[in-house]
């Protein structure tokens, strides 16, 4: 079933997306899933850092 999420697109070098590709299989996820989590992850930790600022409903609107 497609997601209802919003989409990004994303541009990588050959050799990062060698490895995000390595990574997924190793992971037992898709790419995209893959590249979604390494995002989510690194926001979370961000906001714990206080290195994000911006609220949820400016991130939207862009």
């Amino acid at each position: 079933m497609p997601s209802k999420l919003p989409r990004i697109a994303v541009y990588l070098p050959p050799e990062i997306k060698v490895g995000l590709e390595v990574a997924a299989k190793n992971n037992r996820r898709t790419v995209s899933n893959m590249a979604a989590w390494i995002i989510e992850q690194w926001v979370m930790e961000a906001k714990k850092r206080g290195e994000t600022s911006e609220s949820e409903d400016e991130a939207e609107a862009s």
